[in-house]
């Protein structure tokens, strides 16, 4: 690999944890499977575990070159180990790759940090495509998936929201969706009316939908939903 200029420099990062020669330090340990300089380096400064280099972290390094110990270490440290996606998901990554027991260490990862599941990612691309009714099937043969989380953590309702679509919304409410339920990054329904990092409202929401994001924090509100206490909590939104 060639080392970028922003990643020559001992100087902080704006836009990453770190200091570009240490991220760099980091990205090469990880490709080389050496758990001995990751742990030093993340002794050093433990936000190196959630730098990034073009969006790709260390742990991406990792599990593209296969080395399970890195990956494994950086999963237990860094927080949000599935916050950033660049093309493929790291599962997609390794399963591409045939990567055995790298594949089953992500997929256990994700179920346990994030309450995704491979199995949920069906319902939320129904409700992403805006196809309820394709949505509805799937959760009429498998209503558990109403609570299971997609690849990011996403449950039904929080694409009901992010796609602005009102009647998935009330629909999913009326299966039992939790209004209030939280991603991986705690973030609730509420929080995502105008979409979020991967989704966002004004670029992936079609042009023809004219519900606003202010539509949808209004029927939010109305069905009850708070943004970070309980409804009797002095924080409630009234």
């Amino acid at each position: 690999m060639t080392q970028p200029d922003q990643l020559k420099s001992a100087e902080p990062l704006q836009w990453s944890p770190g200091r570009g020669l240490y991220v760099w330090a980091m990205i090469n340990a990880a490709v080389a499977g050496d758990l001995d300089a990751i742990r030093e380096l993340v002794e050093r400064d433990p936000s190196l575990v959630r730098s990034h280099y073009n969006y790709r972290k260390p742990l991406y390094f990792a599990v593209r070159e296969n080395s399970f110990a890195v990956a494994r270490f950086l999963l237990e440290r860094d927080p949000d180990p599935f916050g950033l996606a660049v093309n493929d998901s790291l599962l997609e990554i390794a399963r591409d790759r045939g990567y055995v027991e790298m594949e089953a260490l992500i997929d256990d990862a994700s179920r346990r940090l994030c309450g995704a599941t491979p199995e949920g990612n069906a319902v939320c691309d129904a409700l992403r495509e805006r196809d309820l009714k394709r949505a509805g099937v799937l959760l009429d043969e498998s209503p558990a998936l109403l609570h299971a989380g997609d690849r990011n953590s996403n449950q039904p309702v929080h694409w009901a929201v992010m796609t602005r679509n009102i009647d998935a919304i009330n629909a999913m409410l009326a299966r039992g969706a939790d209004i209030n339920a939280q991603r991986k990054d705690g973030a609730r329904p509420i929080h995502l009316s105008n979409g979020d990092y991967n989704y966002r409202g004004w670029r992936d929401v079609p042009k023809d939908v004219d519900t606003t994001p202010g539509d949808v924090l209004d029927h939010l509100i109305a069905k009850g939903a708070y943004y970070s206490g309980p409804r009797n909590s002095d924080q409630a939104i009234r």
